[in-house]
């Protein structure tokens, strides 16, 4: 009776291990909750609710008012005038000049895909596609592709800047891009009495003031101090002498309250004088404007980054010089943070990223923010290429997105 009651004990244990496992006690398996098929629906789900979030910063971003004259085939020329507010509704209003003068007024919803094209009611019809560029808006044809063609360049809706405080940044903005055209690597400006600089650190130092002087000398290689972040420039002609320090402490323009990174100071004699007049100012380095687009990133640490590798979200980076900010994508989270621009160098602030668990190409992912946060590094663009290095070795490559 014994034995009999040890067998059945036995049966109904082997039985119990059987139902509550779904197989011999030999073969039980611990089951994850997070198997990949359940985390890859749970990253799915945070990389829309990251998408959407982006998309909220972007449509904030693009909020404002838009015209621009496209070609037309029957008619003179097309007037679109195109309002983006930040609650993703718009109103766009078209005038076929030279055909009819009544506008054709609609007013919708618009979306952003994840190629950030911007598309105006799916069922809009045709000239309801575009992309933002660093001067505006871009008229995509119907298949969201770019119109190429000799007036490729005129299917831009340009930005309409209304407020005074806009209109001044956006001056300004023209004047720093100006100058970076012309070749100024840094200028600076003082008030009482007015005073202006510019400095190409291959060719010139250029001084001007409110009395009509003038005054040119040749670049020179500055002096650095051993304990601060301060150089020191003196070049001397014919005409007189000037020393130029530039020291990077926060400065603000007397008259405007605007904050600029560079405190700075110059002596300037000229020949016939024995004594030398001081001006102080403040002074930044000249934004380089190529910079300001959306850049794919094709290599990162020498591995070349393949489009088939990223079918979701291509790894991106979006520099915004006007802002000095810095978004993008690493192929699985989003980032942003702080960047600026100085002769050559990218400065990159801390990049704070999304937290999102990924499961392909995780080491290029954990690469590019590694490479980028908190880093100065040295940059050139050449070939529609943007090349980024530390220490003479390059780390990055990115394309401009057409």
């Amino acid at each position: 009776m014994f034995k009999m009651k040890i067998k059945l004990l036995l049966l109904f244990t082997t039985n119990l291990l059987f139902l509550s496992c779904g197989s011999y006690p030999t073969q039980t398996t611990s089951v994850n909750p997070h198997t990949e098929p359940h985390a890859e629906m749970h990253n799915d789900y945070i990389k829309e609710e990251n998408q959407e979030i982006m998309n909220k910063q972007f449509t904030q971003e693009l909020a404002g008012t838009y015209l621009g004259m496209i070609p037309c085939a029957d008619c003179e020329k097309i007037i679109y005038r195109l309002q983006l507010n930040s609650d993703n509704t718009y109103q766009s209003k078209i005038t076929y000049q030279g055909k009819s003068e009544k506008p054709i007024i609609k007013k919708g919803v618009f979306t952003i895909n994840d190629r950030l094209i911007i598309q105006l009611d799916k069922n809009a019809g045709g000239m309801n596609l575009f992309k933002r560029q660093s001067k505006g808006l871009l008229l995509l044809d119907k298949n969201g592709k770019v119109i190429e063609g000799d007036l490729a360049d005129k299917y831009y809706l340009l930005p309409i800047v209304k407020s005074s405080e806009n209109t001044k940044q956006y001056r300004f903005q023209q004047i720093l891009q100006k100058k970076g055209q012309e070749g100024i690597d840094f200028y600076a400006f003082g008030n009482e009495p007015f005073w202006s600089l510019d400095m190409d650190f291959e060719k010139v130092i250029r001084f001007k003031n409110l009395d009509g002087l003038e005054f040119n000398a040749p670049a020179v290689a500055p002096v650095k101090a051993m304990d601060a972040n301060v150089s020191r420039y003196r070049s001397v002609t014919e005409s007189g002498e000037i020393i130029v320090q530039l020291n990077q402490t926060e400065c603000t323009d007397s008259m405007s309250g605007k904050k600029f990174d560079y405190s700075v100071s110059i002596d300037l004699k000229m020949s016939k004088e024995t004594d030398y007049t001081s001006y102080k100012g403040c002074g930044n380095y000249v934004p380089d404007y190529r910079l300001h687009d959306i850049w794919a990133i094709t290599e990162v640490d020498g591995i070349t980054i393949k489009p088939e590798d990223f079918k979701k979200v291509f790894p991106r980076l979006e520099i915004n010089i006007g802002k000095e900010s810095v978004s993008g994508n690493d192929g699985c989270n989003s980032f942003n943070g702080s960047v600026k621009t100085e002769y050559g160098k990218l400065i990159f602030g801390n990049l704070a990223s999304t937290m999102m668990a990924c499961f392909n190409n995780v080491e290029i992912s954990s690469k590019i923010s590694k490479i980028l946060s908190n880093k100065i590094l040295t940059y050139k663009i050449a070939n529609n290429l943007l090349t980024l290095s530390n220490k003479e070795e390059v780390v990055m490559v990115l394309k401009h997105i057409d």
